[in-house]
């Protein structure tokens, strides 16, 4: 019986914290709006047939639970297909293998898994610490805290694209990524109106 009250005391804590740490991400807005410019990247093949590409980078809290302390970056790549004649105004956002890859590791099959006739602007977020975002040292080995702070990363980015296109915004996953897309829509459910989980990963 005691045993069963610690265990209950304990499920009972980490569900408030979850709910807490998740009202305080869900209300955050970033102060500084996302200013698109060039890619700063070397080493990266920036020419996309067809496709345009720019940058952005969001501010967010370290730690969600303390939004008002310590600040990072988090990076967004977007890819805006040339073709002005199928122009559907929707946006794709893609969510890659990792933990440690960039979104910018996707950039050279944009262009033949979405051709640019289809009209779809496609988003590569990157996750903290990697990528153009702010770098940062690991977590625990084996932490499930790296997926909740990127869902919640992923909110701001795509809340903040909301915001500023009338189109439909889509979630596309695979490998990693599904875990990533897994935990978003643990978390924020009604906040995309479609997602994709590809070649997905044992949680």
């Amino acid at each position: 019986m005691h045993c069963a009250f610690i265990l209950c005391f304990f499920a009972l804590l980490v569900f408030v914290t979850f709910q807490s740490t998740k009202s305080g991400a869900s209300n955050y807005v970033p102060l500084n709006r996302c200013v698109w410019s060039d890619c700063n990247v070397s080493n990266i093949n920036l020419t996309i047939q067809n496709y345009s590409i720019d940058c952005c980078k969001l501010e967010v809290p370290l730690i969600y639970a303390k939004p008002n302390k310590t600040k990072i970056i988090i990076s967004i790549v977007r890819l805006k297909p040339f073709s002005q004649h199928h122009t559907t105004n929707n946006t794709l956002f893609i969510l890659t293998d990792g933990p440690d890859q960039s979104g910018w590791t996707f950039t050279a099959y944009v262009g033949i898994l979405f051709p640019p006739t289809y009209g779809i602007t496609i988003i590569l977020p990157d996750q903290r610490g990697i990528g153009l975002s702010t770098f940062l040292s690991c977590d625990d080995y084996g932490s499930q805290n790296i997926t909740i702070v990127s869902a919640h990363d992923l909110s701001v980015q795509i809340r903040y694209y909301q915001s500023i296109v009338s189109g439909r915004v889509s979630v596309y996953s695979f490998s990693y990524g599904t875990m990533w897309l897994d935990r978003f829509r643990q978390i924020y459910p009604n906040l995309v109106q479609l997602a994709i989980m590809d070649s997905a990963v044992n949680p």
